[in-house]
């Protein structure tokens, strides 16, 4: 089941989808500006593989690294 959360005038404030009530696949959160703000992937509920953090202006500024929901790694770029 995929959910969508908007902010009040209406831009999409994040997105992400379900698999037997918990986060499964790609999860995308937005700044007010409408830019991407954070791209997760989630697995039966826990953090899995590279999670994508951007700025206002769209840089990606950071990169997580995590297995089964623990932090393995974190990047600042």
């Amino acid at each position: 089941m995929k959910e969508e959360v908007f902010y009040s005038d209406g831009k999409l404030n994040w997105s992400g989808n379900y698999k037997r009530n918990v986060e499964h696949g790609l999860w995308q959160f937005y700044h007010s500006n409408g830019k991407l703000k954070t791209s997760e992937t989630y697995s039966n509920g826990k953090e899995n593989g590279i999670s994508t953090h951007y700025s206002e202006t769209g840089k990606k500024i950071k990169e997580e690294h995590w297995r089964n929901g623990k932090l393995m790694k974190e990047v600042q770029l």
